[in-house]
């Protein structure tokens, strides 16, 4: 795995956990 593709992954997994955060706050009002 090369520096770029870790830190793409990275970026991936740390979007989706933002968008599921957010999204949960966003329900809950």
């Amino acid at each position: 795995m090369t520096v770029v593709a870790g830190l793409l992954r990275a970026t991936m997994a740390v979007a989706a956990t933002s968008q599921r955060c957010l999204g949960e706050q966003s329900e809950g009002g």
